[in-house]
């Protein structure tokens, strides 16, 4: 196995001296691994049987070869959203396998075979300190780049949480609500009136994955409908991500009844 010993390293433009153990993020929350020109591998922590040519790396032996990045903090207010490879292949042989690691158990988190240029989510992911194993799989593929892009750590913006019409009417429209998970989470969402009495459970302890949704809540389908009157009422939701971030947001509308 070989090792670096260097104090060099250029990340994303940004370089950085010493010994390193987060690193800064690239305006557009990217952290770049790529072939250094002061020193060729200087963004590889460790690595097997690679060979550097002009500005990518390859692989010298098509069965063990392999590189590790050093260790990324993503940040308190952020999560990872993916990571990157960019490639060129010129077989149908060869290959690489990306594998997200964390860097303090060392556990495999994610994994992902490229025959070309993509991506691996990480939206599920909610580790803090990680960093990417690339294994080759045969000798004509070439490594450009590597690494990660990170989002910020919200569940709902404000602006993600939508209703209308403002103005309900029983019998004749339904209330939708619009919002938008980030990352994923667990939804309630509760209808109340004015006085803070809760009026109906449109979801409740529901999981949602990252996306954008609509629930509706019908009046005139409730079991209780003959309680309802005309007036001012809230839809409330409540969304909580699987590493426990909450946010609470409501919305007003006016709820009429002949």
């Amino acid at each position: 196995m070989r090792r670096t010993s260097l104090l060099l390293l250029t990340i994303a433009g940004v370089l950085i001296a010493g010994t390193l153990s987060a690193f800064q993020w690239a305006a557009n929350n990217v952290i770049k691994f790529k072939v250094s020109p002061e020193n060729p591998y200087a963004s590889f922590l460790d690595y097997e049987n690679i060979s550097v040519k002009g500005n990518y790396v390859q692989a010298s032996d098509p069965t063990n070869s392999w590189l590790r990045t050093y260790d990324v903090f993503t940040g308190e207010d952020f999560l990872p959203e993916n990571a990157f490879v960019n490639i060129e292949n010129s077989s149908t042989d060869s290959s690489l396998t990306l594998t997200v690691r964390d860097s303090i158990s060392d556990e495999i988190l994610i994994k992902k075979v490229f025959t070309q240029s993509g991506t691996l989510s990480l939206t599920n992911i909610f580790h803090k300190n990680i960093y990417l194993v690339a294994e080759f799989h045969g000798t004509n593929l070439q490594l450009f780049s590597l690494g990660f892009k990170r989002i910020p750590r919200e569940v709902i913006k404000q602006e993600d949480f939508t209703i209308y019409p403002e103005l309900c009417f029983y019998g004749m429209t339904n209330l939708t609500a619009q919002f938008k998970l980030h990352i994923p989470a667990t939804i309630d969402m509760i209808v109340y009136d004015e006085w803070g009495t809760i009026v109906h459970y449109i979801v409740k302890q529901k999981y949602f994955t990252q996306g954008s949704y609509e629930v509706y809540w019908k009046p005139q389908e409730q079991a209780d409908k003959d309680r309802l009157k005309s007036g001012s009422y809230f839809i409330y939701i409540r969304a909580t991500s699987i590493d426990k971030k909450t946010i609470e947001l409501s919305r007003k509308f006016l709820f009429i009844k002949n």
